[in-house]
């Protein structure tokens, strides 16, 4: 696993971290290549050796031309989404990082993701950044970030809506939620939650594979009594960074909810590989979850217990066992 650390007790702008993941070793070519393949003015990127505080250091200019456009979150999707040539890691982390913007902004402006306007973090400079920055995290093979406290600062400062403090409202809002970096372990998610009780429930299965089909890393039904003493469910819906916009239109699209809540959480999973076993001749996978070298846990795929029982008559719960004892003989399990 590789985890980039960031050092943020003297802030760190978008160039300064593009900077820094160049002098580590990010091919300064990948990055202009993710940063031409989004389909904006021309952008030109420059690498200079400087010294600061008597140590070498590496320097990044984002080189942009005068620009009065003022792009909203849509703007950007449709930018970042059209670009082909863009991986799709690189692509992923850009959208999380800029809907996790347009989600501060719209908290501070009172108004929703799709009608904010980005004014600083929409400009070519900044989409350098983020997309730059993304492009040299993946091509590193990141994992995962971790950072130290963010200075804040203090004063007044000039926007696009005039002077704001220092922290500005957005900065304060976007802290609860950081979109690559955390204080130490764990994977970024968002969990969408909403509660329905005029649905039919034979849909709900449905549902669900819609959802993962979506991009949800899981999806889930908790049942709940709603006030009048209305039976209901509430859905709950895991996922990853990037994927919310997608999986909360299929929540819309195929359950009668009129709103859905969310929020951040942190995801720590352990590390999974195959193993297959033999039951009556036929192959079932069995999934393992590792700390380190040690097994913790082991499970035989359902899917593929289920159609060894439908080839050999035997009723699922015996090839379950079957498998599991395979799975011991084989020293999957611990």
């Amino acid at each position: 696993m590789t985890l980039a650390w960031f050092q943020c007790e003297a802030g760190a702008a978008g160039d300064m971290l593009l900077a820094a993941l160049v002098d580590a070793g990010a091919p300064i070519d990948d990055v202009r290549a993710a940063v031409d393949a989004v389909d904006v003015e021309p952008v030109r990127i420059t690498v200079e050796h400087v010294e600061r505080g008597g140590l070498p250091a590496v320097r990044a200019l984002v080189h942009v031309p005068e620009s009065t456009v003022v792009r909203t979150w849509a703007n950007i999707r449709a930018l970042l989404e059209g670009a082909d040539a863009l991986p799709d890691a690189v692509r992923g982390r850009a959208l999380d990082v800029f809907e996790r913007l347009a989600n501060a902004e719209a908290t501070v402006h009172r108004t929703t993701p799709e009608q904010v306007h980005f004014h600083e973090v929409g400009a070519l400079d900044a989409i350098a950044d983020v997309v730059g920055v993304c492009a040299a995290l993946h091509a590193l093979d990141v994992d995962d970030a971790a950072a130290t406290a963010v200075a804040l600062g203090q004063g007044m400062t000039r926007s696009a809506h005039g002077l704001v403090p220092v922290p500005a409202p957005a900065v304060l809002e976007l802290l609860l939620d950081t979109a690559v970096a955390d204080d130490g372990a764990g994977d970024g998610a968002t969990v969408l939650e909403t509660n329905v009780d005029d649905l039919d429930p034979r849909l709900w299965p449905a549902v669900l594979v819609r959802l993962l089909e979506a991009g949800a890393a899981d999806a889930w039904l908790t049942p709940i009594v709603m006030k009048k003493g209305r039976p209901a469910h509430t859905l709950s819906v895991l996922v990853p960074a990037g994927g919310v916009d997608a999986v909360r239109a299929v929540v819309f699209a195929e359950t009668s909810a009129i709103g859905v809540r969310e929020h951040p959480v942190r995801k720590h999973a352990l590390q999974r590989s195959w193993a297959v076993v033999r039951v009556d001749g036929h192959d079932v996978r069995v999934k393992l979850a590792t700390v380190g070298e040690r097994v913790v846990n082991a499970q035989p795929e359902y899917d593929d217990v289920a159609a060894v029982a439908a080839a050999t008559g035997r009723p699922a719960k015996a090839v379950l066992a079957a498998a599991v004892a395979a799975a011991h003989d084989a020293g999957v399990l611990p």
